[in-house]
């Protein structure tokens, strides 16, 4: 299969096509357009001038894919737009000109695609990455090949340089102006302070061509892949203007980094204040990033379960989002001890692609594993067994052994929704719904009543699963919020009948209030009737 990876970076628009074959990537052909993007960034405000020059370029790769028959493309833009104050509008805007689908990758994501690519080509297992971008800078530590910290910082070799270089190699002064904003910024990543690596492995343009620009000017092979830490500062002194440059200078410049004359030595300059922060000797290219990283989870299906160590946790961990953790538990309800529930921190579709890839391996060696000691592993397990490819009676049985580790709404109902149900099974799924419907476990209960609201609301069976569902006991919150939930969806699809139910059945107060609030919040139902709920 050939696959095309399109980048919006900071400095670089680039296309990347791929042959992927028995699971392993092999760059065939690749096109970059240096455009220096986050130059066209005025008061946190792209311009129109930037929009249009990704445009014309993004047009010139979809031609050249369309010339080919090469339909296989993923598009993302990174530091750049998505800093950017107007980043939604200028997104819109490109996918309109372009018609190539663009999303936003964030700083955390970015991070994650690093780690998964760069791991992958290294021997060790424990150590530290950078990658120096045009308008940001990806910081991750892990051990034991599992993420421990990731950051993703607001500095740049094209942003320093843009913003204080006068030339295209800055000055002693300009670079002492760099440097006190990279300390100022490293600052507000207290994570990354008091901890030490000997090797930092650096990834992406900056640490790809300071390697070039070290083996040119200290005489060594091609293939070294090392600079040795001390040797940055001698690099960024002797290319600093108002040093004199010889001929061989500008030889050596105009040869390693064509494309990066103006940026790389304030990104030497980044690379430097993190290998002292972190008393690294040595900074090591890897020829391996974020579009590689974003295949293998994205379109190498399967990726992760095929390794010989197969570490759900790990895999789960990669994808860690604290800020969303933290939103996640805040979410959970009152009544539970929610300080208690270990959250990791991962967005659902991403979950949903681990479940998806799972399915298609090891799913069954997952369930028989699986030690449900974070909310996340809970709701994967409830991912895979509704995505399971077997008999509705043998996942019927693992639901049974699931429901009891359902906790909180989010879990029940993420489950509930998860299972796509065609018309062909309704009646088998039915008599087991059924069995739950006087469970007197809150959420056993719940499951019962979001599987009718989500599959049972149907114009032939809405009235019976309405009547079900009233007769269930208001047991919890949780339950009589899931009740509320089905009277108003029902009152959405058929508000006459909807509101002949309000007015000849006897709901309890709670549910009542409830049901009528989630109509009033309706799009989907008329003034008319929100009107006439008044005189109920």
């Amino acid at each position: 299969m050939l696959y095309a990876v399109i980048d919006i970076g900071s400095t670089t628009i680039r296309m990347a096509i791929y042959e992927i074959l028995n699971n392993k990537l092999n760059l065939i052909h690749k096109r970059k357009y240096t455009v220096g993007l986050a130059s066209y960034v005025k008061d946190n405000v792209m311009e129109q001038a930037g929009i249009d020059k990704a445009c014309e370029i993004l047009n010139s790769f979809k031609s050249f894919l369309t010339s080919f028959n090469i339909e296989n493309v993923s598009a993302f833009t990174t530091a750049a737009l998505r800093n950017a104050q107007n980043s939604k509008e200028a997104v819109t805007e490109i996918i309109a000109r372009t018609g190539i689908d663009l999303h936003i990758i964030s700083g955390d994501e970015e991070a994650t695609y690093d780690f998964i690519a760069a791991t992958h080509e290294l021997d060790y297992h424990d150590g530290f990455i950078i990658d120096i971008g045009g308008a940001s800078t990806e910081l991750i530590r892990f051990a034991d090949n599992k993420i421990i910290q990731k950051t993703s910082l607001p500095i740049g070799s094209l942003a320093l340089h843009t913003k204080y270089a006068t030339d295209f190699l800055p000055s002693e002064e300009e670079i002492a102006q760099m440097i006190k904003e990279v300390h100022a910024i490293i600052d507000t990543a207290p994570e990354f302070k008091d901890i030490s690596h000997a090797e930092i492995c650096g990834i992406g343009g900056t640490c790809k061509g300071a390697r070039a620009l070290y083996n040119e000017m200290y005489a060594q092979d091609d293939i070294n892949e090392t600079i040795p830490a001390d040797k940055i500062p001698e690099m960024i002194s002797h290319f600093t203007r108002g040093h004199k440059l010889t001929d061989k200078d500008i030889t050596t410049l105009l040869k390693t980094v064509p494309d990066r004359l103006h940026t790389i030595i304030s990104g030497m300059v980044i690379a430097n204040e993190i290998a002292k922060l972190i008393h690294a000797t040595a900074i090591t290219y890897k020829d391996a990033g974020m579009r590689e990283g974003f295949l293998y989870t994205h379109v190498i299906e399967g990726y992760f379960f095929m390794q010989k160590n197969n570490d759900i946790l790990q895999i789960l961990f990669s994808y860690q989002d604290k800020n969303y953790a933290q939103f996640v538990q805040k979410l959970l309800p009152k009544n539970i001890d929610r300080e208690n529930i270990k959250i990791i921190g991962i967005r659902l579709p991403q979950l949903r692609k681990i479940a998806k890839d799972l399915v298609k391996n090891n799913w069954q060696e997952f369930l028989n594993q699986n030690t449900n000691e974070y909310f996340e592993q809970i709701m994967l397990e409830g991912f895979v067994i509704a995505y399971a490819p077997i008999d509705i009676n043998a996942k019927q049985k693992l639901i049974q052994n699931f429901l009891p580790k359902i906790n909180n709404w989010s879990i029940c109902d993420s489950f509930c929704a998860s299972f796509q149900l065609k018309t062909k099974d309704k009646d088998l799924y039915l008599s087991f719904i059924k069995n739950y419907l006087n469970s007197p476990n809150e959420y056993e209960l719940r499951f019962a009543i979001v599987m009718l609201l989500d599959y049972y609301l149907t114009k032939d069976f809405a009235d019976n699963a309405l009547q079900l569902v009233y007769n269930t006991k208001d047991i919890s919150y949780s339950v009589n919020m899931a009740k509320a939930w089905a009277f108003s969806k029902y009152f959405t699809f058929y508000p006459d009948k909807g509101l002949n139910f309000l007015q000849t059945k006897s709901l309890s107060k709670d549910v009542f209030k409830m049901t009528c609030q989630k109509i009033r919040d309706s799009r989907r139902v008329s003034s008319r009737y929100k009107e006439a709920l008044k005189n109920l």
